[in-house]
């Protein structure tokens, strides 16, 4: 199962998705994975990148996913 989103960063609009496997999150846990995905993304836009792995530690498990930002049509 995967947990996708979008957030807001340094001007960018970011897309993100993680792999939750069979983890049931709560609300309290969607709400750390998502603010893991802003914060890294700021780290890496910050140093030049366009995308990124996220990995993440909620529910006592460890959480893999990615961000990238996220292609604008004309």
């Amino acid at each position: 199962m995967e947990f996708k989103g979008h957030v807001n960063v340094c001007c960018h609009r970011i897309e993100f998705r993680y792999d939750i496997g069979r983890l049931r999150p709560n609300a309290k846990t969607l709400e750390r994975l998502e603010d893991e995905a802003r914060n890294r993304a700021r780290e890496l836009i910050i140093d030049g990148c366009g995308q990124g792995e996220l990995n993440c530690l909620a529910g006592g498990k460890e959480i893999r996913g990615w961000w990238r930002i996220e292609s604008i049509s004309a």
